[in-house]
């Protein structure tokens, strides 16, 4: 598929998840694009966190396409759980997003290189040869599932970085 039809069929596709989200009362938007070296993304709120006292950022992407003889597509759901990140706590936290990872059927947590920001990123690769309504699916499966992972774990992290949990407690929340 030549690379600018398959950058187009990608835009529809992530309006139209926009458009399911708003539907949805959950805000949502494709964030512009600046340059022609990154993805074009859909931002939304974590739903189920609406109420909590972070903001919780939901991005679903795909990756860019290297070749039009791609075989295989990556789509990407990521969430930003933290940007504030306590020296303090960064050890506990390293613990528990290894221990949490280790139990996690998919995706993985992680702390940024600089130790500013805590997140969450689930990615699938995908034949380039899915059908629009197929890929479609595979957007709200992914965004769905990752959701949940995060929904999940989000409460223990936050009481980890906090300060208020210890990696006892989050190995006893995970059932060790």
């Amino acid at each position: 598929m030549e690379i600018n039809t398959l950058l187009d069929m990608r835009h529809e596709l992530l309006e139209q998840f926009v458009n399911e989200l708003n539907e949805n009362l959950t805000p949502a938007g494709i964030i512009e694009v600046t340059t022609e070296d990154e993805p074009e993304a859909v931002e939304f709120m974590l739903d189920e966190l609406a109420n909590s006292s972070d903001e919780v950022r939901g991005y679903v992407y795909f990756d860019l396409p290297q070749t039009p003889e791609d075989e295989v597509q990556h789509l990407i759901c990521m969430f930003s759980l933290s940007e504030d990140l306590k020296t303090e706590t960064l050890p506990a936290l390293y613990e528990a997003v290894c221990h949490i990872n280790f139990a996690l059927p998919f995706g993985g947590f992680a702390v940024d290189m600089n130790n500013r920001f805590l997140s969450y990123k689930l990615c699938a690769p995908l034949s380039m040869e899915m059908s629009r309504e197929a890929l479609y699916d595979e957007i709200c499966i992914l965004a769905g599932n990752a959701s949940e992972v995060v929904s999940s774990f989000h409460n223990v992290l936050m009481k980890v970085i906090d300060g208020d949990w210890d990696i006892e407690k989050v190995v006893e929340y995970l059932g060790g």
